[in-house]
């Protein structure tokens, strides 16, 4: 882990905008500099510099296990910036050209290619699922479209914000709220902590990162919702060996899985991209 300054940051003429689907940050492209070409993270700055400590550690281990479960991470950095009694964690990345990005992909891709970037996608998290029940981790993971991308048709998973291993999933949703840049996600936490657990739901629960998964891809899609169902259903009947986990997703994959309404509202209150339910 590398300490830097505030002025050792990507800033100004030196960065540019990339993207507005992440919900922790807006990455961007740093243009000059040590850094230029990689993406860049940045995270809401806090005051408990053991906390930041603790999360760029179990980062490092979380994207060590990813690569162990098989799962191809790009070359990731996190440091963590101190200034004025505040610190703030940043994670650089090997960049991808936005074409590359599978959510893009699949936004403009034929039927064929789409069902076959889908097939990729859950090939790889029952990879990670099998590899989490031999292994006994407990370990996180959100293999959603806008988490990955293709090249040369291999898949690369870059989210690794926060990092889902090294806590359960409570102590998760706790550090999902501290590092949320909105105050609505603290407010509404204050409150009840049941709304984050319909999020982190899918990082940990098996039959809801799969269909969490498929769901992404029918919003994404909605003229193919019909061929992503029949061709989730053919893969996961052939390759889901756990009969119950099988059941639970073939109850659930009967129609397209739907965003909770909570989720829905909250993403267009903030204003982050992305599709309504089919």
């Amino acid at each position: 882990m590398t300490m830097i300054s505030r002025s050792a940051q990507p800033r100004g003429k030196d960065m540019k905008k990339s993207w507005n689907l992440g919900f922790f940050s807006r990455p961007f492209l740093v243009m000059d500099g040590p850094d230029r070409g990689k993406i860049a993270k940045v995270y809401r700055p806090i005051g408990d510099k053991a906390l930041c400590d603790r999360v760029a550690r179990n980062h490092d281990v979380f994207v060590r296990k990813l690569k162990s479960a098989g799962i191809r991470v790009p070359a990731t950095e996190i440091r963590i910036n101190s200034s004025a009694g505040r610190h703030s964690i940043l994670v650089l990345q090997s960049a991808f050209r936005e074409e590359e990005l599978v959510r893009a992909m699949m936004l403009r891709s034929s039927k064929e290619a789409c069902l076959k970037i889908l097939k990729s996608l859950l090939e790889d998290t029952l990879r990670f699922l099998s590899w989490r029940r031999k292994s006994g981790e407990t370990i996180g993971f959100h293999p959603t479209l806008r988490n990955y991308a293709i090249r040369q048709w291999k898949l690369w998973y870059f989210d690794t914000f926060p990092p889902m291993w090294g806590w359960d999933q409570q102590g998760l949703n706790r550090i999902i709220i501290r590092f949320a840049p909105f105050g609505i996600f603290r407010f509404l936490y204050f409150f009840s902590k049941k709304w984050v657990d319909r999020v982190s739901n899918e990082y940990f629960r098996p039959e809801l990162m799969i269909t969490g998964l498929v769901g992404s891809s029918c919003r994404l899609r909605p003229d193919l919702a019909a061929d992503i169902l029949a061709v989730s259903r053919k893969l996961l009947g052939l390759q889901l060996k756990d009969a119950e986990l099988k059941r639970k997703v073939m109850i659930i994959l009967s129609r397209p899985p739907r965003l909770p309404g909570i989720w829905v509202f909250l993403r267009g209150l903030v204003g982050k991209e992305g599709k309504p339910n089919v």
